[in-house]
């Protein structure tokens, strides 16, 4: 469930279907100290989300869409479960109140 839910929420944010099969089948399994080296020695744009060893080779990135609480109701429509859009707005809702944004 979870792993479609990944995909689905990376597809809805723009993120390059690649790079989302290289989250949920490599980077997800990694331990904590690679994913640490990962970042300092392969990806330096940092492009707010992981990209794939193509990606990487290639130079490729997209802008991602970030989700708010406007998208509430277009994940629904589209057929996400209520349980992973309330979490996801869950976690916006704080991302928020951290930012200190509205």
């Amino acid at each position: 469930m979870y792993v479609l839910d990944d995909r689905k929420f990376g597809v809805h944010s723009n993120i390059p279907a690649c790079c989302i099969e290289f989250y949920i089948q490599t980077w997800a399994n990694l331990p904590k100290e690679d994913k640490h080296k990962w970042w300092i020695t392969r990806d330096k744009l940092v492009p707010g989300y992981i990209r794939c060893n193509n990606c990487l080779t290639r130079g490729y990135f997209r802008h991602i869409h970030t989700c708010g609480l406007e998208c509430r109701e277009v994940l629904l429509d589209v057929g996400f479960p209520l349980d992973a859009v309330e979490k996801r707005m869950a976690f916006i809702k704080n991302r928020k109140i951290k930012d200190g944004s509205k």
